[in-house]
């Protein structure tokens, strides 16, 4: 089907017969019909080549085939479109873009607009979404809406594309050649704008004030046609500047203008306000004049002005003011006082004017009136007292602009000044002396006074830093107040401090007697005095001086030298020293140049370095005095008093020298061996510490003679010893070496301690006899032995294994001591020793076995002179006889236990042995057939080695296989414990073991199942049971099922017939058929139970644990409901009529995803109540809830219908969504009232007719003609 087949690739040769099949195969090539996609379905044979000789070919029943033809993307077409609105809408004018596609409209996914010439294109119809990029397609369509440049009208073009979605992928998409878009606006009147207006004149002007009005118009000036003027306020406005027609209707307006006049009313000055309006001459027909909004209208009336008037003033202070004398200037103004701008004061006599109080800024030119009135400050000339006379006038602020300021007549002015008393003035003085005078330097004060000499009183003089006044020469009265003038002069005394010279000040002040009462005296500022103390030369004073240093130094002790000098350190000429004690002075540090006259001084210091005597410490003193430079001429030069110096010389430590000692003790000692330490020190034995002592190869130092506290670190030192006490090593004796160091306490402060060098310690320990050690023994034999078992006796000795001598052995109860192996010669004595050792040989008692004990003794040679021989502490000897080993005999033993049991089978061992039960040591055993053995009951701990016997006896536990029942063999042997030292064990022959485990019936396991299946399923979901049984499958009966979690089970596919007990098992399965619950999916839970036959006899059944079954059902998607809704709105709403939309839905309403609405005949739908984002695709949902806004056609009332649809989301992976039938939307509009529009009429006919000239009015409606109630005319 939809093509046809070739048999070459380039789709040349069609197929027209049989193709022949190479190896079973042969290729074909289909080329689909054109534009075909889709599946293309065929059949086909095969044909073989019969028998051998080509007889009977037979040929296949038909086989399927089918051919996949996928698309191939064609580009869509974009078609040319028009649309028309008016100049400036209020919605953007509705512009369709569309495109064609041979794949299907829904193949169109976007357009792309160029920029349109004149305007602007937008998403949406309020014109706030600006087209930014591909604009969705829907069924290949797309709707803009283009707002025209403002004012603009004409053609405006643009093209646009559309592009396809691509292949089936998204790959590729293909874009269509550009379409032409032609939108034609036509024009509309627009309203002319009456332009803000201003005017000024004066107050009672002779002609009237020009006020200009104007407008502009977006359609021309000429179209402005008249303008309407408010009534003003304040005055009247005419048409002429003579003032003699007033407005009264409208104003003809040329090119955009008119001119009027404005009256303000008598006297009247301000601001006069109006409005007015402009109106055009409507459409082109003279249809629809417009008016433009009110223009405001300010006209400006400034007042005439009046001169003002300046009053005469007065004033009176007194003659030289701190402040100046407040002159007060005021004037009137027929125009009121704030019309007063400022005074111009003439030169006044015997003084000058000012603005401030304070007289710092001098009048310079108008002041500036405030309320009529300003201050000025009137300084008197100094010291001038009488009548200072002057005018002045007041000039106002003019006309309202400024202009034609008016200044009034002269007015005069009169300040009287009082006389007042004036202080007298100190007069700078200097005076010069010498430092430290015998009679004070003479101090000459005077004053003067413009009220005369005889007004100066007295002085009153400042204190000096450098000196103190007095009335007299002699310097015994010093000044303690006012000093009397004579004639304004007075003297004083001048004694400088000690050693002053020179500059000393000070201040004074002069008081005159006051006015002529007495009253009010007054003192002068002060005046500066300036004394010259000239410089006498002062001894300089030598000061005391300490220096430090170490005993012995390298280099010189630094020792400094000052000195103080009133004249300054650089007077200090030199310092003479005296010969000090212990030691000598020298110019340098490395003390070469000894000091052998005076030192220079630099500064009024010098340095010089002490070398104290050999070994000396302590402190060495000296005096020196220090020489100044004289007078400045080098004349008398003084030298100090001596000052004292201390240099303190440190001792420096020397270290101690430790002295060799020797010591001599005995080997062993009780108490250790005294070793007396020394050491000697040239800064007195008392100054040795500590001794620190090496260690000894051949023993041990101690602090107590006891030995008890060995030496671990320093020893205390007393008066330049200590004593240490030696142990030597155990049995050490000869001469022990060691060396030791002394240590000093260091310097004074106890710093740098110092060590001797080492010194050495000989300690000689003579050698005492030491008593020989006899040596515990051990020997083995056997029972009943042919030859004497042999028994080595031995002893060590410190002194040397050649002074042993000789062993005494004591008796055994167990057998005899023979020297000799063939036991013919018993011990009898002392038995001699060589090198330390001797043997004896051992006879045990007959049969005896087991253990012998016996002690024995050493005795060595004694002193080199054979005195006193020592014998040493007995010794243990040990000799061990070990039986003779007989083998045991292992018993056949049996046991019987059921298969699988939960403690092991118990196994009992034994065995004989002529030793004894206690000399069976363990079993072994060998591996059972069908199982194995455990050492505990519980068949924890597997048999891993031999078995410990217990008196003959052990236990074992026998674990069958699983589930094995029948005879179990094995064997087992038995083992003692060999001889007495364990040599030797001996192993019984193999004992045959026999367990018989008796069958048990064992339990089924029923085996955990899954299913899955869809909701709601025309036949059950089949599910598989099945059970395991090591008794064989056959022996698993019937399974048990629990009641499922939501659902039911069946036994039959159709789901007719419910599980209602056992279900019976073909060899251990079973199939059930699980009906969901109605619209149920997720997972249903259940349990079930296999049962067996039980035991052979059909006794004990026995049922499995619960398997666990899960069925998981998968969802099935349901289609949501749309329910029907109403609206209620008025006509021509400012927003949208709310219209809601819902939907159920069996899913859940989350399922709900979108609603999709039918057009309406009498609106359109907004997904926003400002009704500017239309609808134009599906409407998301929300909780299977959306609002929808509707726009009535303009006018319209009545009922408006339309259908909606609900869409879900599909399947959980968004596959197959589901769409809900329509459901029905009323919305009842309901009326509101329209303005009717008058029509412009016009009429003719002649002057002055016999008939009136019939004029005809006429209204439309669009509520009907029969609602136009009458006219106003």
């Amino acid at each position: 089907t939809n093509g046809t087949f070739f048999t070459d690739a380039a789709m040349t040769k069609p197929v027209t017969g049989s193709i022949a099949a190479t190896n079973g195969e042969a290729t074909v090539y289909f080329k689909p019909n054109l534009n075909f996609n889709g599946t293309a379905n065929f059949t086909y044979t095969a044909t073989d080549s019969g028998n051998a000789d080509g007889t009977n070919p037979l040929t296949s029943a038909p086989a399927n085939g089918t051919i996949t033809v996928t698309a191939v993307n064609d580009a869509p077409e974009a078609v040319a479109t028009t649309a028309t609105g008016s100049e400036d809408p209020v919605q953007g004018i509705e512009v369709k873009l569309s495109a064609t596609d041979v794949d299907g409209l829904a193949n169109v996914k976007s357009f792309t607009v160029g920029t349109p010439s004149n305007g602007t294109f937008y998403t949406d119809a309020a014109m706030t979404k600006p087209v930014t990029g591909a604009i969705d397609a829907t069924n290949g369509e797309a709707t803009l809406y283009f707002k025209p440049n403002t004012n603009f009208n004409g053609t405006a073009n643009f093209t646009y594309t559309a592009t396809d979605s691509g292949n089936a992928d998204g790959t590729n998409p293909l874009t269509s050649a550009p379409a032409n878009g032609t939108i034609t606006v036509t024009a509309v009147n627009d309203a002319p704008e009456a332009v803000a207006t201003t005017a000024t004149g004066s107050e009672d002007p002779a002609q009237g004030i020009e006020v200009k009005l104007s407008a502009t118009d977006v359609d021309g000036l000429a179209n402005v046609k008249s303008f309407t003027v408010s009534e003003p306020t304040n005055g009247t406005f005419y048409t002429d500047a003579a003032m003699t027609k007033p407005v009264t209707g409208a104003i003809d307006a040329t090119n955009g203008e008119a001119t009027l006049y404005f009256k303000p009313n008598t006297n009247f000055n301000g601001t006069a306000n109006f409005t007015y309006t402009a109106t055009d001459s409507g459409n082109a027909d003279g249809t629809n004049p417009l008016t433009s909004a009110p223009a405001n209208g300010t006209i400006t009336v400034t007042a005439v002005n009046d001169a003002p008037e300046a009053v005469a003033t007065t004033a009176t202070g007194s003659e030289d003011p701190v402040q100046g004398i407040e002159v007060k200037l005021s004037a009137t103004d027929v125009d009121g006082l704030a019309n007063v701008k400022s005074f111009t004061v003439g030169t006044p006599t015997n003084g000058t004017f000012y603005t401030d109080a304070a007289m710092t800024k001098p009048v310079t030119g108008a002041i500036d009136a405030t309320n009529g009135e300003a201050t000025l400050y009137f300084k008197p000339n100094l010291n001038f007292n009488g009548t200072a006379n002057f005018t002045y006038t007041a000039t106002d602020s003019g006309n309202a602009d400024g202009t034609n300021p008016l200044t009034s007549a002269p007015a005069n002015g009169t300040i009287t000044v009082t006389a007042v008393n004036d202080a007298p003035e100190a007069v700078a003085t200097t005076a010069t002396g010498s430092e430290d005078p015998v009679q004070g330097i003479e101090v000459k004060l005077s004053a003067t006074d413009v009220d005369g000499l005889a007004n100066v009183k007295s002085f009153t003089v400042g204190t000096s830093a450098n000196g103190t006044f007095y009335t007299d020469a002699a310097m015994t009265k010093p000044v303690t107040g006012a000093i009397d003038a004579t004639n304004g002069e007075a003297t004083l005394y001048f004694k400088p401090n000690l050693n002053f010279n020179g500059t000393a000040n000070f201040t004074y002040t002069a008081t005159d007697s006051g006015n002529a009462d007495g009253t009010n005296p007054l003192t002068s500022a002060p005046a500066n005095g300036t004394i010259t103390v000239t410089a006498v030369n002062d001894a300089p004073e030598a000061v005391a001086t300490t220096a430090t240093g170490s005993e012995d130094p390298v280099q010189g002790i630094e020792v400094k030298l000052s000195a103080t000098d009133v004249d300054g350190l650089a007077n200090v000429k030199s310092f003479t020293v005296g010969t000090p004690s212990n030691g000598t002075f020298y110019t340098d540090a490395a003390m070469t140049k000894p000091v052998t006259g005076a030192i220079d001084a630099t500064n009024g210091e010098a340095t010089l370095y002490f070398k104290p005597n050999l070994n000396f410490n302590g402190t060495a003193n000296f005096t020196y005095t220090a020489t100044d430079s004289g007078n400045a001429d080098g004349t008398n030069p003084l030298t100090s008093a001596p000052a004292n110096g201390t240099i303190t010389v440190t001792a420096v430590n020397d270290a101690p020298e430790a002295v060799a000692t020797t010591a001599t003790g005995s080997e062993d000692p009780v108490q250790g061996i005294e070793v007396k330490l020394s050491a000697t020190d040239v800064d007195g034995l008392a100054n040795v510490k500590s001794f620190t002592v090496g260690t000894s190869a051949n023993g041990t130092f101690f602090t107590d003679a006891a030995m008890t506290k060995p030496v671990t670190g320093a020893i205390d030192a007393t008066n330049g010893e200590a004593t240490l006490y030696f142990k030597p090593n155990l049995n050490f004796n000869g001469t022990a070496n060691f060396t030791y160091t002394a240590t000093d306490s260091g310097n004074a402060d106890g710093s740098n301690p110092l060590t001797s060098a080492p010194a050495n310690g000989t300690i000689t320990v003579t050698a005492v006899n030491d008593a020989p050690e006899a040596v515990a023994t051990t020997a083995t034999g056997s029972e009943d032995p042919v030859q004497g078992i042999e028994v080595k006796l031995s002893a060590t000795d410190v002194d040397g294994l050649a002074n042993v001598k000789s062993f005494t052995v004591g008796t055994s109860a167990n057998g005899t001591f023979y020297t000799d192996a063939a036991m013919t010669k018993p011990v009898t004595g002392a038995i001699d020793a060589t090198n330390g050792e001797a043997t004896l040989y051992f006879k045990p008692n007959l049969n005896f076995n087991g253990t012998a004990n016996f002690t024995y003794t050493a005795t060595d040679s004694g002193n080199a002179d054979g005195t006193n021989p020592l014998t040493s502490a007995p010794a243990n000897g040990t000799i061990i006889v070990t039986a003779v080993n007989d083998a045991p005999e292992a018993i056949a033993t049996t046991a019987t236990g059921s298969e699988d049991p939960v403690q092991g089978i118990e196994v009992k061992l034994s065995a004989t042995d002529v030793d004894g039960l206690a000399n069976v040591k363990s079993f072994t055993v060998g591996t059972p057939s069908n199982g194995t053995f455990y050492t505990d009951a519980a068949m924890t701990k597997p048999v891993t080695g031999a078995i410990d016997a217990t008196n003959g006896e052990a236990t074992l536990y026998f674990k069958p296989n699983t589930n094995f029942n029948g005879t179990a063999n094995f064997t087992y042997t038995a083992t003692d414990s060999g001889n007495a030292d364990g040599t030797n064990p001996l192993t019984s022959a193999p004992a045959n073991g026999t367990i018989t485990v008796t069958a048990v019936n064992d339990a089924p396991e029923a085996v955990a199942t899954t299913a899955t299946g869809s909701e709601d399923p025309v036949q059950g979901i089949e599910v598989k049971l099945s059970a395991t049984d090591v008794d064989g499958l056959a022996n698993v009966k019937s399974f048990t099922v629990s009641t499922p979690t939501n659902g039911t089970f069946y036994t039959d596919a159709a789901m007719t017939k419910p599980v209602t007990g056992a279900i019976d098992a073909t060899n251990g399965e079973a199939t059930l058929y699980f009906k969901p619950n109605l619209n149920f999916n997720g997972t249903a839970n259940f349990t079930y139970t296999a049962t067996d036959s039980g035991n052979a006899d059909g006794s004990n059944p026995l049922t499995s644990a619960p398997a666990n079954g899960t069925i998981t059902v998968t969802a099935v998607n349901d289609a949501p409901e749309a329910v029907a809704t109403t609206a209620t709105g008025s006509e021509d709403p400012v927003q949208g009529i709310e219209v809601k939309l819902s939907a159920t839905d069996v899913d859940g309403l989350a399922n709900v995803k979108s609603f999709n609405v039918g057009t309406s005949a009498n609106g359109t739908f907004y997904t926003d109540a400002a009704m500017t984002k239309p609808v134009t695709g599906a409407i998301d949902a929300t909780n299977g809830e959306a609002t929808l806004y509707f726009k009535p056609n303009t006018n319209f009332n009545g009922t408006a219908n339309f259908t909606y649809t609900a869409t879900d989301s599909g399947n959980a992976d968004g596959t197959n969504p589901l769409t809900s039938a329509p459901a029905n939307g009323t919305i009842t509009v309901t009326a509101v009232n329209d303005a009717p529009e008058a029509i412009a009429t016009t009429a003719t006919g002649s002057e002055d007719p016999v008939q009136g000239i019939e004029v005809k009015l006429s209204a439309t409606d669009v509520d009907g003609l029969a609602n136009v109630k009458s006219f106003t005319v």
